[in-house]
């Protein structure tokens, strides 16, 4: 009877491995996907990065050299001018590129740790399992060592 029970826990953390299995392969699908989502929202976010990263640089350039002028001839005065509304709209378009890359990290870091979690619980199956056997083992010895 005993050895019933015991080989009945051993069969239902079989099932339990089997079932945590498909979820293990499935939360790997899930950080890959991911992954590649976080890295597409990285990729759209290069050219906003460049293109704020050039006007900034353009406009550093052109007032470093009005810096060094007495007179500051008006026409190079309007096109700080602009420069620097411009600046101020690809920042914020740098900006709104920044967010969905945040969030697809997010997203990463959330199916990685489910997936931690469901290896965790794997492992602690796995660990139940290997004690149960044992106990089995040993209720076979002695079972044969009486008989």
């Amino acid at each position: 009877m005993l050895l019933e029970m015991l080989n009945e826990i051993v069969h239902e953390l079989t099932e339990e491995t089997k079932q945590i299995s498909t979820a293990i392969s499935q939360a790997r699908i899930v950080v890959e996907k991911a992954q590649n989502n976080w890295q597409n929202a990285k990729d759209e976010e290069v050219p906003t990065i460049d293109e704020d990263d050039k006007v900034k640089q353009r406009y550093k350039v052109l007032m470093d050299y009005c810096n060094g002028l007495n007179q500051k001839p008006q026409a190079l005065l309007d096109k700080m001018t602009r420069l620097s509304h411009e600046q101020i709209e690809t920042s914020r378009k740098r900006e709104n590129a920044h967010g969905p890359v945040q969030l697809r990290q997010q997203d990463v870091r959330e199916a990685e740790n489910r997936l931690g979690m469901l290896q965790e619980k794997d492992k602690k199956i796995q660990q139940q399992l290997r004690e149960v056997v044992k106990h089995i083992q040993a209720v076979q010895r002695t079972v044969s060592v009486s008989s």
